[in-house]
C-alpha cells in the first residue's frame, strides 16, 4: 500500500489544518495488513473477494472494516452487481451483522469519531458536529452533503458555522465545489443565479470586491446545487441555463474527475458534451457522486486511479444516456450500453 501512503502524505500538505489532525485520529484497524489487503481487492474490482474478507474482519471487530463496509453496503450500486446472483440471506450474510440493517457496523464501531458522525449525518441535532468531525477527517464529500441536510432541514446557523470551518474553500484540495458558488458569486453578483434564503440578504453589489460571509455562500449553494440534479423526466423552463453552467464550469469542479476521465477515454472528440450527458444522470446528476466511500479510509484520489472507476461511473450512471431524451450525447450512450449493463434499474433496486 506504498501509494496509499504517497496519497495519504499528499493529502496532509494539501488539505491543511483539519485534515493534518485527520491522520493523527488512528482509526482500530486500518493499518491491519489484512484490512489493507481487502482495500487493495475492491480497488482492484473483486468485490465479492473484498466484500467477504470485510465482513470477516468486521466481525473480529475491525473497527475500520465495520465503517468501510457500512459505508458500502449504504450504496447498492457499489455492490449490487457482486452479489446479483446471491440469496436475500446470502447477501444479509455478507453485508449485515446478524439480522440487523448494515448500519449496525457504525453503532458498533461508535466509539471512533468518523462512525458515529455517519451515523448522525441525518439527525437534525447532531448534524454541525456531524459536519466538523467530517472536516476533521478528511471526508470532504459527506461534510458539503451534511451542509445540503442543514439547508433542507433550515438549520441555517448551523450551516453557516460548518462554512466557516472552511477558511478560503479556494484554497482546500477536495472542496472544489465551494470554490465553485464563490467563484460564481465573484463573476456573476446580482445577475448570477442568486435566488436567496429566507432570512439571508448578502450585499450583492460588492461581492467582486470583497472576501464572503459564510451565510453569503449559503445563499447561492441550493440553486448550484440544484444545477446539478438529475433529470426528471422534462426539461426544465431553465433547462438551458442549466446545460450552459454545467458546460462551462464541470471541468473545473474535482469531484466529477472520473466523468472527465471516462469521457476523455471514449469520447475525446466532445468531451463536455459527454460530461453533461453524465452530469445530468439519474445518479451521476450529483457532484459528490464518485467519491470513495470513505475519503479517509480510501482517499478519493487513489479511488479514482483504481480499476473499479471506470465500471463505477457506468453503475453510478444506472439511468442510461437515450437518443430519446433531448439532452443525450450518443457517443456517452454508447459507451455506457457497451461496458455493463447494471444488476438493477431505476424501479428495481436490490439490497441487503
Amino acid at each position: 500500500m506504498t501509494a496509499k501512503i504517497f496519497i495519504l502524505s499528499l493529502m496532509i500538505l494539501f488539505l491543511g489544518p483539519f485534515h493534518t489532525y485527520a491522520q493523527e485520529i488512528d482509526i482500530h484497524g486500518e493499518n491491519a495488513p489484512e484490512f489493507q489487503m481487502a482495500v487493495d481487492k475492491w480497488l482492484e474490482g473483486d468485490d465479492l473477494a473484498a466484500l467477504e474478507s470485510l465482513s470477516v474482519l468486521a466481525r473480529s471487530d475491525n473497527r475500520a472494516a465495520q465503517i468501510l463496509l457500512a459505508r458500502i453496503a449504504y450504496q447498492n450500486e457499489l455492490y449490487a452487481h457482486a452479489t446479483k446472483n446471491m440469496s436475500q440471506r446470502e447477501r444479509v450474510t455478507l453485508l449485515r451483522p446478524g439480522r440487523l440493517s448494515a448500519s449496525t457496523w457504525l453503532k458498533n464501531a461508535a466509539e471512533v469519531p468518523l462512525a458515529k458522525a455517519f451515523l448522525d449525518q441525518r439527525r437534525k441535532e447532531n448534524l454541525l458536529e456531524a459536519a466538523t468531525t467530517f472536516l476533521e477527517f478528511g471526508e470532504t464529500s459527506a461534510f458539503l452533503l451534511t451542509i445540503e441536510e442543514m439547508l433542507r432541514q433550515g438549520l441555517l446557523d448551523d450551516a453557516s458555522s460548518a462554512i466557516s470551518l472552511v477558511a478560503d474553500p479556494t484554497t482546500i484540495q477536495g472542496l472544489s465545489y465551494l470554490s465553485f458558488v464563490v467563484e460564481r458569486m465573484k463573476r456573476d453578483g446580482a445577475q448570477g443565479l442568486f435566488l436567496g434564503l429566507s432570512g439571508i440578504q448578502p450585499d450583492l453589489a460588492s461581492l467582486k470586491d470583497r472576501p464572503f460571509e459564510a451565510q453569503e455562500v449559503l445563499a447561492w449553494m441550493p440553486n448550484l446545487l440544484s444545477t446539478f440534479r438529475g433529470y426528471t423526466g422534462t426539461p426544465r423552463p431553465d433547462f438551458d441555463k442549466r446545460l450552459a453552467v454545467i458546460a462551462e464550469n464541470i471541468e473545473h469542479i474535482d469531484a466529477l474527475a472520473p466523468a472527465r476521465n471516462f469521457c476523455d477515454k471514449y469520447c475525446s472528440a466532445s468531451t463536455n458534451e459527454c460530461m453533461i450527458t453524465i452530469a445530468l444522470s439519474r445518479i451521476g446528476g450529483h457532484h459528490f457522486s464518485y467519491s470513495s466511500p470513505s475519503e479517509r479510509l480510501i482517499p478519493n484520489e487513489l479511488y479514482w486511479s483504481s480499476p473499479r472507476i471506470e465500471l463505477d461511473v457506468v453503475r453510478k450512471g444506472f439511468a442510461h444516456p437515450s437518443s430519446e431524451r433531448p439532452d443525450q450525447h450518443l457517443c456517452a450512450a454508447k459507451a455506457f450500453s457497451e461496458l455493463e449493463v447494471p444488476a438493477f434499474g431505476p424501479n428495481g433496486r436490490p439490497g441487503p
